[in-house]
């Protein structure tokens, strides 16, 4: 991991993308064991043009949700970017 290799440089975050989804508790594990290591999570939102199943989609973006809303500090920035 490129966080471990350059500490203070690289801040690692955690994401998925819908077209990267097998399924909801595969991600959710993902995320349990590199969440402590990570200063950011999020998703890129639903995408219902994929053959990703709409309702995995939503469960795991309401994953990420829940453990973001519990982890304030892995929370996106809000506003514009500079």
């Amino acid at each position: 991991m490129l966080g471990q290799r350059f500490p203070g440089q690289v801040w690692p975050a955690i994401g998925y993308h819908p077209w990267s989804l097998a399924a909801e508790e595969v991600a959710a594990t993902q995320i349990r064991s590199h969440l402590s290591r990570c200063v950011a999570l999020g998703e890129v939102g639903l995408d219902y043009k994929v053959k990703v199943s709409k309702t995995l989609q939503h469960e795991v973006f309401l994953f990420i949700r829940r453990t973001r809303n519990r982890n304030p500090h892995h929370s996106p920035p809000s506003g514009p970017w500079p």
